[in-house]
């Protein structure tokens, strides 16, 4: 299926709109484990959130553990949670990236 700009999914009440992928839980999680190889996924459905991490690093190497809105200390990174779970693995993976660039 070829994804354009046309095919967006409404995120909240305020009529925001964020592209198709995002929405498809499967495609997220495909595209995580590609990327991810042999980390852990996790994904909250109430409240939505999701964490990744890399079992093998072990518990005090913050590098390779992102989470997308409660933070592995209980810490948040938004106000709110992601509206539904794919956006929170998407956030959760941009999270890691965005390490990488810092």
């Amino acid at each position: 299926m070829e994804l354009t700009l046309d095919r967006v999914e409404p995120l909240s009440e305020d009529g925001d709109r964020v592209p198709f992928f995002t929405s498809d839980l499967a495609r997220v999680e495909e595209m995580a484990r590609k990327a991810l190889k042999d980390w852990t996924i996790e994904i909250d459905r109430n409240p939505c959130d999701a964490h990744v991490f890399d079992p093998a690093a072990g518990d005090d190497n913050d590098a390779l553990r992102m989470a997308a809105w409660r933070d592995f200390d209980d810490s948040l990174h938004m106000e709110k949670p992601p509206a539904n779970p794919p956006i929170a693995l998407t956030l959760a993976m941009m999270r890691g990236q965005s390490m990488h660039f810092e």
